[in-house]
């Protein structure tokens, strides 16, 4: 952790609820614990690389109503992210000369990539990087090497980054399996539904289901997250959101468990209509 007991700060949301959340690092404690075969840093890697992927990012709440929206913890919906900055000095009315931890903000992917790109320039003397192509073009340098490269602190800002269990739950759920941290209802019910965000599964979900062979245990996820992509992208052909939910998929499912590229852009027909 950066600092033992720091002040929390939560933007938009309320107080930290402690038992609420998990750290990246836990979860990948956690998942190694029950496993057995593989290491944390090993989960680390696959957990950064999804963040980075937008995997855990939360939809705008702008489709539901003022009063709804006041009302919807947005801390759970979104990533916990350490908030590195240096405070205003008020007495010589300027920055204090050094970084400093100052609690934790709500962030999508997008966010964490800048604040990452702030963490190794500032730390450890990496390049300056503001614009869009410099950012894109360091998280794909991200995503082609394990977590345990990472320079410290960009170790140190993955492993304190929060994430709701039941946002948690949600995501377990999608991938058929249990959550791994102790003394956990594993029923992975949906219960962010009501006031966190709409369902993602909805009325049709049966009838963009592939007929005939029993349906292959990977599809609700990539249901869902070719929904989030086209959301996310309008722009995204069918045949590159295929290929991205299914590179994402193969950390989570086994080989036999993913459908063929081509059956996947066949089905993204039905299973974005609408959006």
């Amino acid at each position: 952790m950066f600092v033992e007991k720091p002040v929390k700060v939560w933007r938009p949301g309320q107080p930290l609820r402690d038992k609420a959340f998990l750290s990246f690092g836990e979860l990948a404690d956690y998942e190694a614990q029950k496993c057995g075969k593989r290491t944390s840093s090993s989960f680390m890697t696959s957990f950064s690389h999804l963040i980075f992927r937008g995997a855990f990012d939360s939809e705008p709440l702008d489709h539901h109503p003022f009063v709804d929206r006041m009302t919807i913890d947005q801390s759970l919906r979104y990533l916990q992210i350490p908030l590195i900055d240096a405070q205003f000095d008020k007495k010589s009315n300027m920055l204090a000369g050094s970084a400093e931890f100052l609690g934790y903000g709500c962030a999508n992917s997008e966010d964490v990539i800048v604040r990452l790109a702030l963490m190794h320039q500032w730390f450890e003397y990496g390049s300056e990087r503001k614009t869009v192509e410099e950012l894109t073009s360091y998280k794909n340098d991200l995503l082609t090497h394990p977590f345990e490269s990472y320079p410290d602190k960009v170790q140190g800002f993955l492993n304190d980054t929060l994430i709701a269990k039941e946002k948690l739950k949600e995501w377990y759920r999608l991938r058929g399996t249990s959550v791994p941290w102790p003394l956990a209802s594993n029923d992975n019910a949906l219960t962010l539904s009501p006031a966190g965000k709409p369902s993602v599964i909805s009325a049709n979900e049966s009838r963009s289901t592939p007929r005939g062979r029993p349906p292959k245990s990977a599809w609700t996820f990539i249901k869902h997250r070719s929904r989030q992509l086209r959301r996310a992208d309008k722009n995204l052909l069918n045949k590159v959101i295929a290929s991205m939910v299914l590179d994402e998929a193969s950390s989570d499912f086994n080989k036999d468990d993913l459908p063929a590229h081509s059956t996947v852009v066949k089905e993204l027909g039905k299973i974005l209509e609408g959006l």
